[in-house]
């Protein structure tokens, strides 16, 4: 955890991880980061570090969409998928997901959507809902996106981004990367909090630099 009065877990962690693997930081060749969209405030968490160890150690930085890396854990099941995951404000962050019967997995451009609108895009498109992390909404539409009517079994599928799917995704691996480290920033999806209250406070656009 990181913040205000709380000990920083991250940075050991990745200690932790280099060591479990018998390799020092200036073995790292490569960095996949997750990219968004997602928390302002955990990407930029993650893009700062991710950076600054590629940039220590002189490794490329790949930059990996975070629903992908969801979509990578269906690897080898065939068929369209609709992933969404919180986005806040009532709303989620959603993307359509195919996996061909090759493993290739082609995705769609993030969009924000309440999550009845997504519950009634699945259907429309015979795709299976694929809820990223927990499932959050409006009454009556929780049950629907985590167990989905377009599954045969009405079994909830539940998938979380994790920087290990990233061996799954292969061939699309490199569509990612390596990116500048200098001009990369994360996919938001939206605008942080603080600004969306500061220019709701003021009346008008908050200004840049």
């Amino acid at each position: 955890m990181m913040g205000p009065s709380r000990d920083d877990a991250l940075l050991p962690a990745i200690a932790e991880v280099l060591r479990d693997a018998h390799i020092s930081p200036r073995d790292v060749r490569a960095v996949a980061c997750g990219s968004g969209p997602g928390s302002f405030t955990s990407l930029r968490i993650a893009a700062s570090l991710a950076k600054g160890l590629a940039s220590a150690n002189g490794a490329a930085l790949f930059a990996i969409p975070s629903l992908l890396l969801a979509a990578a854990v269906l690897n080898n099941k065939s068929g369209p998928y609709l992933l969404h995951a919180d986005a806040m404000r009532g709303e989620r962050y959603v993307v359509r997901v195919t996996i061909e019967s090759d493993g290739e997995i082609v995705m769609s451009s993030p969009i924000r959507m309440t999550l009845d609108k997504v519950v009634a895009m699945a259907a429309r498109e015979h795709a299976q809902l694929v809820a990223v992390g927990t499932v959050v909404g409006t009454r009556g539409c929780d049950a629907a996106a985590a167990g989905s009517a377009t599954n045969t079994d009405n079994t909830a599928i539940v998938v979380q981004p994790h920087a290990r799917n990233v061996v799954l995704l292969d061939s699309l691996f490199h569509t990612f990367g390596p990116v500048s480290l200098e001009a990369w920033e994360p996919d938001y999806g939206r605008l942080a909090e603080a600004q969306v209250k500061w220019e709701t406070a003021h009346g008008r656009v908050l200004p840049a630099g």
